[in-house]
């Protein structure tokens, strides 16, 4: 397998993050790479996903979101923005395996995670 660079390819990351795709048949050494270079990994399994409802259960776990958490947008909107604050200076990748599924399943679903983080 080829070597991803991740060196040069984490430049992307800001204070927020970003959000990246990368093939299932890299997960594992990008994975291993965001370690080497100090992040901590988040794994969240996308291949479940087909609903809004099923990503809000696959994220609320690997996220550490309370058990309080409303399942709905609003809720992930805050959750999230909790999410940075309590990890201030903290560095992670997050990780969705099998984000394929999430995109021939419900396209919404995707849009409003790529646009909340």
């Amino acid at each position: 397998m080829d070597r991803i660079d991740l060196g040069k390819e984490l430049k992307w990351l800001s204070d927020r993050g970003s959000l990246r795709l990368v093939q299932q048949d890299s997960i594992d050494i990008a994975k291993r790479q965001c370690s080497d270079l100090g992040f901590s990994i988040i794994s969240i399994d996308g291949s479940r996903i087909d609903s809004d409802e099923a990503f809000h259960r696959a994220v609320k776990e690997p996220l550490g979101f309370p058990d309080y958490y409303g399942m709905n947008w609003n809720a992930f909107n805050d959750s999230i923005g909790d999410f940075y604050e309590l990890n201030r200076g903290k560095r992670f990748c997050i990780f969705i395996e099998h984000f394929d599924q999430i995109m021939s399943a419900d396209l919404k679903t995707l849009c409003i995670f790529a646009t909340s983080c």
